[in-house]
């Protein structure tokens, strides 16, 4: 699975999840670009997060490659979004 650093934001979701609506939702409302990465069309992609974070749900945000907020955590996202000057 690519893990491209460039991308600032990362959003591992899948089309069903209703919280995943939710962060897509609040990253747009924020002016916030970022990437969307449906695990169930890349399914390394789904295998990579539970070898990352030891559980299989969505959503999950990606910082900078490197930074995780699990599920639908605004503090989490909002305090990622400042480290790394997106809002």
């Amino acid at each position: 699975m690519d893990t491209d650093e460039n991308i600032q934001v990362k959003v591992f979701s899948a089309q069903w999840c209703g919280f995943c609506k939710m962060v897509k939702a609040y990253l747009s409302d924020k002016g916030v670009e970022f990437t969307v990465v449906d695990i169930d069309e890349e399914p390394d992609a789904a295998m990579w997060l539970r070898e990352k974070t030891g559980q299989a749900g969505v959503p999950v945000t990606m910082f900078g490659g490197k930074d995780l907020v699990i599920g639908f955590d605004r503090q989490g996202i909002d305090g990622y979004l400042r480290e790394y000057k997106l809002i």
